[in-house]
């Protein structure tokens, strides 16, 4: 890589994880993980799923999907 896109890599980076721990504010607001969050946001993008299509739409395993809607 040049300097100029280790530059850019490094800035989107560091804005990357900015936006991260901003959000990851505002879901302890509402008592709320980010993988909650992730399945109400399918929910509400895609209206009524099940499971298995929320586990695709949220590229979550079998395993915790589960537990992720138990938990809301």
């Amino acid at each position: 890589m040049s300097t100029t896109e280790d530059t850019i890599l490094i800035g989107v980076s560091r804005l990357r994880n900015l936006i991260h721990r901003e959000m990851e504010k505002h879901f302890r607001e509402f008592g709320l993980t980010s993988a909650q969050f992730s399945v109400l946001e399918a929910l509400y993008s895609k209206g009524e799923l099940n499971v298995g299509e929320i586990q695709e739409y949220i590229l979550g395993t079998p395993g915790n999907v589960p537990v992720i809607i138990n938990n809301l």
